[in-house]
């Protein structure tokens, strides 16, 4: 504010408002006549990080065993000797590609099995002595539990073909689906036994060194 003083002389002079030392800096005035006032402020540079317009969040998809993400190539380097990996979901373990390193370097198997048939299911699940002739090897899913038309029952397959059901272990740890060997697990020791000899899906992996590893099941021929 500037206010005039009448000197002795009879000129004005100015005199100071009393607002000493403050720097308000540019002052715009509001073109709308709202009387509003915006000061000019220096914004320093934010470090907002690269988390992307999106502001996705990457997160853990958990821990990894000690296989490789994919099926590794035939004779590339290893360094767990002794370590089997299978790769895939067919509900018979032994269907799935295997890997297994050696000193040499990693073997590999691809199983050459025929495709389960699942395209003709009964709409509602099986009995356990319901017959299924004429539907052998079809193959069905309810929920977790799994159903096979079969003839084979502990010894040479023939006679009346009958449905056979399974379900996921009954110890809450295990994967309600059959893991593949190699990948991690939590529960050391841990034994989960799937599928059944009679339909070709028989498994038993155990908890070992954070891995499941696998064991052969006999089955009566």
């Amino acid at each position: 504010m500037l206010v005039l003083a009448w000197g002795c002389d009879g000129e004005a002079a100015p005199e100071d408002s009393g607002r000493v030392g403050m720097d308000a800096g540019p002052v715009e005035t509001d073109a709308g006549g709202d009387g509003g006032v915006t000061e000019d402020a220096e914004v320093g540079d934010a470090d907002v990080g690269d988390g992307g317009a999106d502001g996705g969040v990457e997160t853990d998809a958990g821990p990894a065993g000690p296989c490789p993400g994919a099926l590794p190539s035939a004779g590339a380097s290893c360094g767990m000797p002794g370590l089997v990996c299978t790769y895939g979901d067919d509900p018979r373990l032994a269907c799935r590609d295997r890997a297994e390193c050696t000193d040499a370097g990693w073997t590999v198997e691809m199983p050459d099995c025929a495709p389960l048939d699942m395209s003709a299911c009964p709409p509602e699940m099986p009995g356990a002595v319901d017959t299924c002739d004429g539907m052998v090897g079809a193959y069905c899913e309810y929920g977790e539990t799994a159903c096979g038309c079969t003839n084979c029952f502990g010894g040479p397959c023939g006679g009346t073909a009958m449905w056979d059901c399974t379900m996921p272990p009954p110890d809450s740890r295990c994967p309600r689906r059959t893991p593949n060997a190699g990948d991690y697990c939590a529960d050391e020791g841990l034994t989960c036994d799937y599928g059944t000899c009679t339909l070709g899906t028989q498994a038993s992996l155990t908890c070992t060194d954070g891995a499941w590893r696998s064991t052969d099941i006999p089955c009566p021929v």
